[in-house]
């Protein structure tokens, strides 16, 4: 269930961060650009992964962190221009 869930958020992600190709050229910057989401969206996607361990070890403290990392690393994504 955990492996379904990272995967949509994922693809979501993806979809809502990625430019289509067109409209983005094969430039330094933009490869550069895209780098960095998608090392955010690793990031996210992490963030969620220790959220659901934390939960299922029911560790209270773990869970507030992942939701915190998991938060900032959603901020960054959406924020990232």
């Amino acid at each position: 269930m955990r492996t379904v869930l990272i995967a949509s958020v994922m693809t979501a992600a993806a979809m809502m961060t990625l430019p289509p190709k067109q409209s983005c050229p094969l430039s330094t910057a933009c490869i550069t650009a895209r780098r960095q989401r998608l090392g955010t969206l690793r990031a996210f996607t992490a963030a969620l992964d220790a959220l659901c361990e934390a939960f299922m070890a029911k560790d209270s403290h773990g869970v507030g962190e992942a939701a915190s990392d998991a938060r900032d690393a959603l901020h960054d994504l959406i924020s990232d221009e």
